[in-house]
């Protein structure tokens, strides 16, 4: 009791199992922008410093959608570690901002 014996198919098929994962995705929770004249596809668009297309709003983590130099593009990475490293970027940059200086620090998937 309390523990995954099998797995049943649509079919009625049973296959046994010990583990049993279960991927359901990320989805980006845009209800925080919304209403903003924010540029979105999947998440928020930001550019490799993690800025929005509205001055001063920056975003990171699951709901950004990073520009990623190498490629061209920008994608989201919903990776724990990504999350971390991105925030740390936006906070550099909110910091250099507020300082009245150009952001500095740019984020580049796999940096620390």
């Amino acid at each position: 009791k309390g523990k995954v014996a099998a797995v049943r198919l649509k079919n009625g098929q049973e296959l046994k199992a010990q583990v049993v994962g279960v991927a359901i995705g990320v989805r980006p929770n845009l209800e925080l922008v919304k209403g903003l004249p924010v540029k979105l596809d999947q998440g928020v668009l930001v550019d490799e410093f993690m800025q929005s297309s509205v001055p001063g709003l920056f975003a990171a983590g699951d709901v950004a959608q990073v520009y990623d130099r190498w490629t061209d593009r920008h994608q989201l990475d919903i990776l724990w570690p990504s999350a971390i490293n991105e925030g740390r970027a936006a906070g550099y940059n909110m910091v250099d901002v507020a300082r009245g200086e150009r952001p500095r620090y740019a984020y580049q998937k796999g940096s620390p």
